[in-house]
């Protein structure tokens, strides 16, 4: 995950933070075993395109959510797998142990942040956010499709 690249992350500003509602959000994995809620602003939303996000999602990127760790309740088996960040720290990974969805990560260099995949939001409506940053390039993908 790029955050762990030691990358700058932008965040809003704290008057921002204090003028906004608690937003409430929800989601769950694909066989619904893992269900997570938090009550809380995002303090970013991000698309990382690391090598390490590639591969976790199966795609050229992903899409994440930081909440606060404290604001953040989690049920059901989740399974962990240890990555290693850009920047030499550890990135654990979390999925559901029966269907394999990628839930949430915990990036060393933010540890007081959980940051949710997107696509497991029960209304993805809160993945917009005016505040989205994009954390790293662009992949450098092949400008010409296979054909």
């Amino acid at each position: 995950m790029c955050v762990s690249a030691g990358l700058l992350l932008s965040s809003r500003d704290e008057s921002q933070l204090r003028e906004e509602k608690m937003r409430e959000m929800s989601g769950r994995c694909l066989c619904g075993q893992v269900r997570y809620s938090a009550t809380a602003e995002p303090a970013i939303v991000a698309v990382c395109h690391c090598k390490n996000c590639q591969k976790s999602t199966g795609t050229a990127f992903s899409v994440v959510i930081g909440v606060p760790k404290s604001a953040i309740s989690i049920e059901g088996p989740v399974k962990t797998f240890h990555d290693t960040g850009d920047s030499g720290q550890s990135v654990d990974r979390n999925f559901c142990s029966e269907c394999g969805s990628p839930i949430f990560s915990d990036v060393a260099l933010m540890a007081d942040i959980v940051f949710i995949k997107a696509g497991t939001l029960d209304d993805a409506a809160l993945a917009r956010s005016k505040n989205a940053r994009l954390l790293r390039q662009r992949a450098e993908l092949d400008s010409d499709p296979p054909r």
